[in-house]
């Protein structure tokens, strides 16, 4: 598979790319990763993709037609947004931060933030790998101190690989595009300064959009914002 891996990199350098055609640059680190770390991350990622459910819960039914003016409600909700974030010039150490917010009235219920080490390199596509278990403590403290916090719906850029991993619905929210198949990051995505928005686990992509234009405030929604302030902080 190694020499397989090989090969195609030279068949990109020297056929594809001088005849003009899209040659993918792998990074350091993806040409670093044992091919058994990569295919046992392939087959645990299919795993999870048949236990994802790309359907609204009931909560989240619900949540999706509340706004800021329905106060006076029989069930309180929460939303969760989650963070990790580096100190400067290291990709290892780093904080990742949990923030609850009650929802519709996006007023702060909890926090948490933990020093963490991210052992596991970021390869495309494998976001996840490197992230979901650290933010999987944070929720492991949760429960055992606010049970009554779980939140019932979180938001986070790996939101399939989350959402499954928690059984909680979870919503993409990204500040920067990662890797995405078939887009591409060209100057449209610089001059419009988007948020990314991708369907997870137990929610539509119609409760996404709609849940993630109810908590912005600013051009990132407050349980992301939030997460990030706290993490950085």
């Amino acid at each position: 598979m190694c020499l397989f891996r090989r090969l195609s990199e030279l068949f990109y350098r020297y056929v594809l790319d001088p005849l003009g055609f899209y040659v993918p640059r792998l990074s350091r680190a993806e040409k670093l990763l044992p091919e058994e770390i990569r295919l046992k991350w392939e087959r645990e990622q299919e795993a999870l993709k048949e236990r994802l459910v790309l359907e609204d819960t009931e909560d989240l039914k619900v949540m999706a037609t509340l706004g800021p003016e329905d106060t006076d409600l029989i069930k309180q909700f929460y939303i969760a947004g989650v963070d990790i974030s580096f100190i400067k010039g290291d990709d290892v150490n780093a904080c990742a931060a949990l923030v609850i917010l009650s929802y519709p009235q996006l007023e702060v219920a909890y926090n948490d933030c933990q020093m963490v080490k991210l052992t596991a390199p970021y390869i495309p596509g494998f976001l996840g790998f490197r992230e979901v278990p650290m933010i999987q403590k944070l929720f492991d403290q949760l429960k055992r101190e606010r049970p009554d916090l779980v939140p019932h719906c979180v938001m986070f850029g790996s939101a399939c690989h989350l959402g499954v991993s928690l059984g909680l619905p979870c919503i993409g929210v990204a500040k920067k595009l990662f890797h995405v198949d078939g887009l591409e990051k060209d100057a449209s995505h610089k001059e419009k300064n988007p948020i990314y928005i991708s369907q997870g686990h137990l929610v539509s992509m119609d409760t996404s959009v709609r849940l993630v234009q109810h908590c912005c405030r600013h051009r990132v929604p407050e349980p992301v914002r939030l997460g990030s302030y706290a993490g950085i902080n």
